[in-house]
């Protein structure tokens, strides 16, 4: 596998860039978002000439607006720490002894120790199969099937969302092995570029991005 010259590193680096800065206005955007609908709501349920008293318990306070400007910026904080992890990532290369940054999943936590992380771009890039499954169900790039989905959503009565987020708090390291050999040799091979892809990595087994 070639090595990457400098110009496609620095073009890797200002993609990721644009990603986090893209993804940190979203998050603003929403937040604001969600302030202006509530006050818009309650002003026009104050000019309205007949109906109940607005009861102001139901929208933002002060507290909640300080709750959501520091849940928005941990959320920013996790984006840039991403980001620096990956820039420092997307510079590793074939035979390089620097070791691979661990980067968060989406609730914010490390790799537990049950998972093998590979050290060097090297042992990334022989990971086993039980190791790329594992990687990638916890960063959550494998998700639960359509049809455990489902089941939830019926038998529960919660949304999709709520279905797929509590069939991944029941998760436990190691995975079954008949979970691990679900996987053919054709996925595995997608699945280990997209954990390269969420890495940084350069490394990819097959001719794409």
């Amino acid at each position: 596998m070639s090595t990457p010259t400098n110009e496609e590193l620095l073009a890797k680096i200002e993609a990721l860039s644009a990603v986090v800065e893209k993804q940190s206005k979203l998050i603003a955007q929403t937040g604001k978002q969600l302030i202006e609908n509530q006050i818009k709501d309650v002003k026009l349920k104050m000019l309205a000439e007949s109906g109940p008293k607005v009861d102001l318990d139901d929208y933002v306070t002060n507290d909640d607006i300080v709750q959501l400007v520091g849940e928005l910026q941990a959320q920013l904080d996790a984006l840039e720490e991403r980001s620096i992890r990956r820039l420092f990532n997307v510079q590793l290369k074939q035979g390089d002894e620097r070791p691979v940054a661990p980067l968060t999943n989406k609730d914010g936590e490390e790799p537990v120790a049950e998972i093998k992380f590979p050290a060097t771009y090297d042992e990334f890039a022989s990971l086993g199969k039980r190791s790329v499954v594992e990687l990638a169900t916890f960063y959550e790039i494998i998700l639960p099937n359509q049809p455990e989905i489902d089941a939830l959503v019926a038998s529960e009565g919660v949304d999709v969302q709520q279905a797929q987020a509590a069939l991944l708090a029941e998760v436990a390291f190691p995975l079954d092995q008949a979970v691990v050999d679900s996987f053919s040799e054709g996925q595995i091979v997608e699945v280990h570029e997209e954990l390269a892809r969420y890495l940084g990595l350069t490394w990819r087994k097959t001719n794409t991005w």
